[in-house]
């Protein structure tokens, strides 16, 4: 009996099925077994089946809106900030909707801030928000990256979203919620957390 493993590669699951590659030869009477000419062989085509690797799909249709004209997706690291960031979490999601806001503490594969992302990625009304330091923005980012990448079919994204039809999709803002807000603080947002942040007005 013969078999192969599944050959795994970037885009596709090659999954081969065990086939049987020959049949053994019945034994009668005194005879221990058949020659090789009494042997029947029956060689059967090994059964492949290809699977598209799973990647979200980005939607196409008008999402909700929670900001006025806007949809806003917030990704909160509940862990900076001290007790704060758990308390931010709680109240955007009560200003947007649970499923808009996004803990980064618990992220895991399958599940990360690119996985989200790409949903929203083809939505140009669409506004994203970071909330913790210096470190939470990077990720971002990164993920950011990771969708154009996806999106434009390509390795390096460098200058290439820019230059394309989607080089006004998913601005970021920062609410700065570390202990390093470097990035918050030299693009405007402030250098550190405030209590009226927090407030509708200030997010929707």
């Amino acid at each position: 009996r013969a078999s192969t493993s599944p050959v795994v590669t970037n885009d596709f699951r090659l999954l081969a099925e065990e086939t049987e590659e020959g049949e053994e030869g019945e034994e009668s009477g005194d005879e221990k077994g058949a020659s090789e000419d009494d042997v029947e062989m029956s060689i059967q085509p090994r059964s492949i089946s290809i699977q598209p690797r799973c990647i979200p799909r980005c939607i196409t249709d008008t999402p909700k809106r929670n900001a006025g004209p806007y949809t806003v997706i917030a990704f909160v690291n509940s862990a900076s900030g001290g007790r704060m960031g758990d308390t931010l979490h709680t109240a955007l999601q009560s200003h947007l909707g649970p499923s808009y806001v996004i803990d980064l503490h618990s992220c895991r594969p399958g599940n990360m801030p690119e996985d989200t992302l790409l949903q929203y990625a083809l939505d140009p009304m669409v506004r994203v928000l970071a909330c913790g330091g210096d470190g939470t923005c990077g990720w971002i980012f990164s993920s950011m990256d990771k969708v154009w990448s996806t999106v434009l079919g390509v390795k390096s994204t460098r200058s290439r979203v820019h230059q394309s039809k989607y080089k006004d999709h998913l601005p970021l803002a920062i609410m700065p919620l570390g202990t390093g807000n470097d990035l918050s603080r030299q693009y405007g947002w402030g250098g550190e957390f405030q209590s009226h942040m927090k407030s509708k007005s200030m997010i929707t």
